[in-house]
């Protein structure tokens, strides 16, 4: 299906109004329209009798909006193609033009993988057994390269519309970094699309702590809570993975994500796993009271010299938090790895 409608483009058509009809889950008397390409609302959609209608205008057909309601929670994302278009908030989908059919159909494939990946984690993170862990972590795996599968295919199918620049954007953070260069640098028609600079915004925050990968680790110095010099050497390198992971305890995007970090330190550290963290704190005070609370119990230096830390500067740590994963011969192996990212990585890996 894809296939046979990979050749549809973003050419202009002949009219200059976009229908919009659809029904809505009950309760909801008002929906947004949101231009994605500008990032911004356009107007508001009044429902009458749990259904709607509405006439805009189209300035070109590789727009994307989308039609949310006022919470944001229920969406249905389209393209600017055509001239009428049957939006169906159950199925979260818009169809009746040949992209919107085509993004349609893109949609459910993903969907129907993400969706029993989903599940998988679900049942993994609640799953005590050990035996039946690695069963699902299996799934996981197989699951996670489905889904890299499935969107690789559909781009590829897909490069002479303006679909994937679309697809790459929503699915961004679970591409391949190498691969997501290779779409960057291609001619195909969807890298000159507007949602395609934001793609291009993502990779250039990337490269700098991408560039690491692959690279020996290098030694910095840092005093524990005892105010001991220690270097990076004594814990990397030394035969088991280790996470190198850049905080503060005045940064709460840091304090959010450091549960998740000791729920994987209390996980793999039997098998080996390792956390260094490397604090750019200047308060000692703070910076022992953040650990001792979290109950963050691995290894900890800092300078206490904040964002001038020689740690930092290293590394060339812009934001936090920020993190690299060393292998036993303390070979970066991958960067910024937070959230659900961390956890599969460390499950691949044990």
């Amino acid at each position: 299906m894809l296939s046979a409608l990979s050749f549809l483009g973003c050419a202009q058509n002949n009219t200059d109004k976009l229908t919009l009809k659809g029904k809505v889950p009950q309760g909801i008397e008002r929906l947004l329209l949101v231009d994605h390409n500008e990032g911004k609302v356009m107007d508001t959609i009044k429902v009458v009798d749990g259904g709607f209608e509405y006439e805009m205008k189209r300035v070109a057909d590789d727009v994307f909006y989308g039609i949310a309601d006022m919470t944001g929670t229920q969406t249905v994302n389209f393209v600017s193609d055509g001239s009428a278009l049957s939006v169906d908030f159950a199925s979260g989908k818009a169809t009746g033009t040949p992209l919107n059919d085509t993004l349609a159909v893109m949609t459910d494939r993903i969907k129907a993988v993400s969706d029993k990946y989903a599940d998988v984690m679900k049942q993994y993170k609640a799953e005590t057994d050990a035996q039946k862990r690695d069963g699902l972590k299996a799934q996981l795996a197989n699951y996670g390269k489905d889904l890299a599968a499935v969107i690789e295919r559909t781009i590829d199918n897909n490069q002479s519309n303006c679909l994937p620049a679309y697809l790459i954007l929503v699915a961004i953070e679970g591409i391949d970094f190498n691969k997501l260069l290779a779409y960057s640098e291609s001619k195909a028609a969807y890298t000159k699309h507007p949602l395609f600079r934001n793609v291009m915004q993502y990779i250039d925050y990337k490269k700098p702590s991408m560039a690491f990968v692959g690279k020996k680790f290098t030694d910095v110095v840092g005093n524990d809570l005892s105010g001991k010099e220690h270097r990076l050497s004594e814990y990397v390198g030394k035969g088991n993975y280790v996470l190198v992971d850049f905080w503060a305890s005045w940064c709460g995007p840091c304090m959010r994500e450091m549960p998740n970090v000791k729920a994987c330190w209390e996980r793999y550290s039997p098998k080996g796993f390792n956390v260094v963290g490397i604090s750019l704190d200047n308060d000692a005070g703070r910076w022992s009271k953040a650990i001792s609370d979290g109950g963050y119990n691995w290894v900890h230096i800092s300078d206490l010299k904040g964002w001038k830390s020689s740690a930092a500067a290293a590394y060339g740590v812009q934001a936090i938090p920020w993190n690299f994963l060393c292998d036993g011969e303390g070979t970066i192996v991958a960067v910024s790895l937070t959230g659900s990212d961390l956890e599969r990585k460390l499950s691949e890996i044990y």
